[in-house]
């Protein structure tokens, strides 16, 4: 069964079960508090713009004025998004936008923390924390494919 269906009237229904809308909520919840306290695990969110450490600096110099903390717009999205996967039966498009955009930063923290290899794989453990994230990493990656598929 899919899992999102693009209804007639261009919004996307939801038919995730709730342990499959608790998971996604808790994973938004829980990033949302890796974002604020473990940069390592987020640096892939909010990338540098340029290599070198000098242009670095000035390209966010240059943008400052008009710039703002990124961390605290994921920190929006990660709960805006817990909340629609709570309780939407279904997205809007721009609500479909907003949750497939936190789902990939999910993903993104996943994959960096369980350190997914460019093959989308793990190199082989027996670590459980490891293999956990891994687990979900993949469940994000398919929530992913099924959300695309509804939205276009």
């Amino acid at each position: 069964m899919k899992l999102f269906k693009r209804s007639k009237d261009g919004s996307v229904l939801v038919r995730l079960d709730e342990s499959q809308r608790d998971v996604l909520a808790q994973l938004f919840e829980q990033s949302k508090m890796v974002s604020e306290v473990d940069r390592d695990s987020t640096w892939r969110l909010n990338p540098p713009t340029y290599e070198d450490p000098v242009e670095q600096a000035e390209y966010q110099l240059d943008i400052s004025r008009n710039y703002h903390d990124q961390s605290a717009v994921n920190n929006d999205l990660f709960l805006s998004a817990a909340s629609l996967i709570r309780t939407a039966k279904a997205f809007t498009p721009d609500e479909a936008e907003l949750v497939l955009a936190a789902i990939n930063k999910v993903r993104l923290i996943l994959g960096t923390m369980a350190n997914i290899q460019d093959d989308g794989g793990i190199e082989e453990t027996d670590d459980e924390r490891i293999l956990l994230l891994f687990s979900y990493y993949q469940f994000t990656t398919g929530i992913i494919s099924y959300l695309i598929d509804a939205m276009y």
